[in-house]
């Protein structure tokens, strides 16, 4: 609740949203950027009902989160690409 009104956390609504996996990945990924993003992605999958921790877990499978710039994301994107 957000002043009364209700709100979900963008991992809830990535969840609930019917878009391409790699649309929500990007969203999920520019959500939880900054030093408080993993903390903050932390809190809002332990939120989650089981039975949607399992689609959550799909979409957050190898996401970069918790970067502090653009270029630490882009760093991290490139290795993760070189791995897989």
């Amino acid at each position: 609740m957000i002043r009364g009104v209700p709100a979900t956390s963008p991992l809830e609504t990535a969840v609930d949203l019917s878009l391409p996996d790699a649309t929500l990945r990007s969203f999920l990924q520019e959500q939880n950027r900054g030093p408080r993003g993993n903390d903050a992605l932390t809190e809002d999958l332990a939120a989650l009902p089981p039975q949607r921790s399992a689609r959550a877990a799909e979409l957050l499978d190898g996401l970069i989160t918790g970067t502090a710039s653009n270029l630490e994301l882009r760093a991290g994107n490139s290795r993760r690409r070189a791995v897989t």
